[in-house]
């Protein structure tokens, strides 16, 4: 149980930590991440002292303005992601190429 709470305060912590970053990396003050994204000032200050974790309202209204929720929740960018995926496929046409040319030359013999 106790192991659990650590577990569960490490990550609001690190939640609380990405959302500043995010706010900052935005060059934006609380007020104005509040009033464009229509958070309650109240409950972004929950969030960001640790106190609480982001609703799921909040984070619609995050995503709708454009702002990368997988990176407040996870630490990992959606373009990381999205990147990661780009070279994945990439590796797997290479290997479907070198396939097919196997089979072409032993069709051939």
């Amino acid at each position: 149980m106790k192991a659990q709470y650590a577990k569960e305060l490490s990550e609001t912590s690190e939640i609380s930590n990405r959302f500043r970053k995010l706010i900052k990396d935005h060059n934006m003050t609380q007020k104005e991440f509040c009033n464009k994204t229509g958070i309650s000032t109240g409950h972004l200050s929950k969030v960001l002292t640790g106190n609480a974790l982001p609703s799921g309202a909040m984070l619609i209204s995050i995503s709708k303005e454009g702002f990368d929720v997988n990176l407040i929740l996870s630490g990992v960018s959606q373009s990381e992601i999205l990147n990661e995926r780009e070279s994945e496929i990439e590796n797997l046409k290479l290997i479907v190429e070198e396939l097919r040319s196997i089979i072409n030359f032993n069709l051939k013999k």
